[in-house]
């Protein structure tokens, strides 16, 4: 790899290095990623680090989701852990390629999906129950008046 792509690939957070095995057995190797840098195909949503970023954070050793504990905050942060969940795994230095992160992301992400779907049926079967009482609780009331 000649040295202009290496400045390039330098300026995306993070640099190649070609051990010399040939162009069949060529491999990628990273080095460890700059402050604020990622890989492009790192910046993707995070489903894990959304729905279950308490437990997300903890597996991971990335102790920022624990900011969710926080009541009126975690409305906001929850987004932000799915937004830079990802970052976070790749700046923590545990994870050589990107393919290496993603691919251990992959059960957290369906995990976090369905967890994010059973959350919304929920809302919504709580809305409908609270809708639905209150209203019989209302008639209720006002029929007892009616009678007295």
């Amino acid at each position: 790899m000649d040295n202009n792509q290496n400045d390039q690939s330098r300026q995306n957070g993070y640099s190649y290095q070609d051990p010399g095995m040939g162009q069949q057995g060529q491999q990628t190797y990273y080095t460890p990623p700059q402050a604020g840098m990622i890989p492009p195909e790192l910046k993707k949503w995070n489903w894990g680090a959304f729905a279950m970023n308490i437990l997300w954070g903890i597996g991971h050793k990335v102790y920022l989701p624990l900011l969710c504990l926080i009541p009126l905050f975690n409305i906001v942060w929850i987004f932000v852990c799915g937004a830079k969940g990802n970052k976070w795994l790749w700046e923590s230095g545990r994870y050589q390629t990107p393919q290496e992160l993603i691919k251990s992301q992959e059960t957290w992400n369906r995990a976090g999906f369905v967890a994010f779907i059973i959350y919304l049926i929920l809302l919504v079967l709580y809305i409908i129950l609270v809708v639905i009482v209150g209203v019989a609780t209302t008639t209720v009331m006002y029929d007892d008046a009616i009678y007295f």
